[in-house]
């Protein structure tokens, strides 16, 4: 599987969402504004993992990580359901 790492683009929301609702019990999932504070945070960063099969670029993943003065935390990684054990 060809997979490629990039950083979010405000046009991700929508597949981080829809991900965020696949991938995690109710009280689990990030809101929709804590979603878009990640996307526009300086402090955050949103990785979206994509998988070029059959020359077609899917969206399969998201990461977000928390970016402190002297650690990274992951704060969240989700892979999309059919992709899972692959």
């Amino acid at each position: 599987m060809d997979l490629n790492i990039r950083k979010s683009q405000p046009g991700d929301f929508y597949f981080l969402e829809k991900l965020e609702n696949e991938s995690f019990p109710l009280f689990q999932q990030s809101s929709r504004k804590s979603i878009k504070h990640s996307l526009d945070s300086a402090f955050q960063e949103v990785l979206i993992v994509e998988s070029k099969a059959c020359k077609k670029v899917t969206s399969v993943g998201a990461l977000t990580l928390f970016k402190y003065k002297r650690a990274l935390r992951i704060y969240s990684i989700a892979v999309v359901a059919e992709y899972r054990n692959a």
